[in-house]
């Protein structure tokens, strides 16, 4: 291997593997290849032993069909990068180095719906059935009779393996496609493909975009969580056997997993629950992702009369946050939680609750890229709003009455005065969005006031904005998202506020209130901001109902899926 001082490495990848291999675009990059393994490879420190060149290369000339790939056998890389540790024929031909992941690639097998119901159940051993392969990817072909059926509790026997019916240049495409056709019964494949497969803007996929769309719909899983296939998890490469590179890059990677730019790849990739943990690493990131569950463990055809749903929160709200103990062991808390978990004391019901960011369940105006994949059925916690939200979604009747009033948030000048008055009708004024978040941002020029005597007298609610000091409507604002991304949607609105970049918040009315810190807290938003209520920013407006239809509701969900009409409508 060429290199004056240290081994010059020459590594090989696809680009149709996000978030493992893909292009990057800018301003990630020029066009070039790009992924976790490109991130590691390059990002191994001078002190290190070993410098790489990435190239891409189609995936089949790594490994193809049940051996190795005609590039990798002629030299043309010294290795193919993120290819699994699998048992069976891959053993064989070739080594690897050690684990830029853990094992955490499980199998799955996909099969197509008709009226919603799967052709063929979870508790099928599959005998006499086509079961499609994605050439060249792992799960390998001869795995899967290695792995047992998680409903039965024994081996799939009896099906006959089938190579794809089309060649698209895309190994996964074509097995979809395959399975879609009826030229085979099920399809034997990673469990996250589905979810990985899915389109998002900016992305220049080489697959069907629509079709893998019908995920959840048209075709889905019947087994995930099936780990017997490999015996490790995602390695930095893949080698001829005999070739010496793991022997070279296992010690440089040994050192690398201990670094904070290993931590930090991880969470650019939005990977950290299947990375090796190091010190690093916040305590609490070993999260069980749902397509890691086996299926005895998620709602399944296995033959259970029980429903069992699946619903998502993240952990930096009031009523969704991380407890601790003595609560809980570091997993998800908060109201929606409990009464989910408390429907099964009324309900013939299983719940599962999973921690999931905002972003995958509500994101700028639209249904999240997780909760559209299938990845929850529902998501906590959501208030029913108007406009965008309701043309999106369904939700569950409420677990809160209609209690999230919103409200505006200034700045205030030296002299503790807000920067724009209560009578301010905002025209010519940037106001900022909790992206993500209710009150949305379309709801601004809904917001009704509540009129009449509270308690068992009637309530009138007027359809539109009011300000309430003016008794008019707001008008000529422009929503403006924040200028900076924290991972924490409230503190970016804010953010963009203080640093000027937007001249009013719409929030909820007691947001400020609810991010005020108190010890024992683990907050992931700027206390010494939030502290600030009061003396650097306050309410101009406040008690405004009429964004929302209902209140904080236990789930929302895709619109259609019908899921929470399996849901106990009683309360605990």
């Amino acid at each position: 291997m060429g290199g004056k001082d240290k081994p010059h490495i020459i590594l090989g990848q696809d680009i149709d593997w996000p978030p493992y291999a893909y292009l990057g675009v800018p301003p990630e990059s020029d066009f070039d290849v790009a992924g976790i393994g490109h991130d590691i490879a390059h990002g191994f420190p001078d002190d290190l032993e070993v410098f790489s060149t990435i190239f891409e290369i189609r995936w089949a000339d790594c490994w193809d069909n049940g051996a190795i790939g005609a590039g990798l056998a002629a030299g043309e890389v010294h290795g193919c990068m993120t290819y699994t540790h699998t048992h069976g024929a891959r053993t064989r031909w070739m080594e690897f180095s050690d684990g830029i992941l853990s094992n955490n690639k499980p199998a799955g097998l996909l099969v197509r719906l008709e009226n919603g119901q799967p052709t063929i159940t979870g508790a099928s051993d599959l005998n006499g059935k086509k079961v499609v392969d994605v050439i060249g990817w792992a799960p390998t072909a001869d795995t899967l009779a290695l792995v047992e059926n998680k409903c039965s509790k024994s081996r799939f026997t009896g099906f006959t393996i089938v190579a794809p019916t089309v060649s698209t240049g895309n190994a996964n495409q074509d097995a979809l496609t395959t399975l879609m056709n009826g030229d085979a019964d099920a399809m034997w494949v990673y469990a996250d493909q589905a979810k990985n497969y899915q389109c998002t803007d900016g992305m220049t996929p080489n697959w069907d975009c629509t079709m893998w769309a019908g995920f959840g719909t048209t075709f889905a899983y019947i087994q995930t969580g099936l780990f017997g296939h490999a015996k490790g998890g995602t390695t930095l490469a893949m080698s001829k056997k005999g070739s010496g590179l793991a022997s070279i890059l296992n010690p440089c990677l040994a050192k690398f997993k201990e670094t904070k730019s290993y931590y930090d790849i991880c969470v650019k990739h939005d990977v950290v629950s299947s990375c090796f943990q190091n010190s690093h690493f916040p305590a609490g990131d070993n999260t069980t992702l749902v397509y890691e569950m086996p299926t005895d463990q998620l709602t399944t055809t296995c033959g259970k009369d029980k429903p069992k749903i699946i619903l998502g929160q993240d952990g930096d709200g009031a009523n969704a946050y991380l407890g601790v103990p003595p609560e809980s062991d570091f997993d998800v808390a908060g109201i929606g939680h409990d009464i989910a978990h408390g429907l099964k004391e009324v309900c013939d019901i299983d719940i599962i609750t999973a921690e999931m960011r905002w972003g995958d369940c509500w994101d700028n105006g639209a249904i999240g890229a997780g909760l559209a994949a299938g990845e929850v059925h529902g998501c906590m916690t959501y208030t029913h709003t108007h406009g965008a939200r309701t043309r999106w979604m369904e939700f569950s009747d409420g677990i809160l009455s209609n209690n999230k009033p919103a409200g505006l948030i200034v700045r205030l000048d030296a002299n503790g005065n807000p920067m724009y008055n209560g009578a301010s009708d905002l025209n010519g004024l940037k106001v900022v969005d909790v992206v993500g978040w209710a009150p949305t941002a379309d709801t601004l020029a809904l917001v009704a006031w509540l009129r009449g005597e509270t308690g068992a007298q009637k309530i009138e609610l007027p359809t539109q904005v009011e300000n309430k000091c003016t008794k008019s409507r707001f008008t000529g604002f422009t929503i403006v998202n924040p200028t900076v991304s924290t991972g924490n949607a409230n503190q970016d609105a804010l953010t963009t506020l203080m640093n000027g970049d937007a001249d009013a918040m719409w929030v909820y009315a007691d947001q400020a209130k609810n991010y005020q810190c108190t010890d024992g807290m683990t907050p992931n938003w700027d206390c010494t901001m939030w502290a600030g209520f009061g003396t650097t920013f306050a309410y101009i407006q406040t008690g405004l109902f009429g964004h929302a239809k209902g209140g904080t509701t236990l789930a929302m969900s895709k619109k259609g899926s019908g899921r929470l009409g399996t849901m106990c409508s009683r309360r605990p």
